[in-house]
């Protein structure tokens, strides 16, 4: 078995697929405009793209997360979607939830009492290569997360 089908299996392989994927694929949305034009999106302008095929979307609105350099994007996670301890790479990687309830922990393992939830508003860092894992447990939730890049995401093996 593969490292990502072994890292999966607890947590199904549609939502670790859908992790895997956003740090391959991306780079490819990267069309928003550079940091030193300014960026006005109305919610029926925003271009969002799948990711993987558990129906996470994105939406880059400045910069470019594959290349060094800031960056500013909207993550779509729909409801129910568990997304498995991994960690970034990204420097000043920060988040603030703009819809939903985000539930959200630090850690190697996913423990669903270590969650908590995180409504609109709520913001939190990720150092760099600090494993976490999150779940939108009771609907659908966007994110805006800012960053300086390159972004990656890197899956905590799951112990054996």
């Amino acid at each position: 078995m593969s490292f990502a089908g072994a890292w999966a299996r607890p947590y199904g392989g549609v939502a670790a697929a859908t992790l895997v994927a956003l740090s391959f694929s991306i780079m490819a949305f990267s069309g928003a405009a550079q940091a030193d034009q300014p960026v006005i999106l109305t919610p029926d302008a925003i271009e969002w793209h799948a990711v993987g095929d558990a129906g996470m979307q994105v939406a880059i609105v400045q910069g470019d997360p594959a290349t060094p350099g800031p960056y500013s994007m909207l993550i779509k996670v729909p409801a129910a979607l568990q997304i498995p301890p991994h960690s970034h790479p990204d420097a000043f990687r920060t988040s603030v939830v703009i819809s939903g309830v985000f539930h959200f922990a630090f850690g190697d393992a996913w423990d669903e009492a270590a969650l908590q939830p995180f409504d609109p508003g709520a913001v939190w860092t990720e150092p760099p290569g600090a494993n976490h894992f999150a779940w939108a447990r009771d609907g659908e939730v966007v994110a805006l997360l800012t960053a300086i890049g390159p972004t990656g995401s890197t899956p905590v093996a799951p112990a054996n």
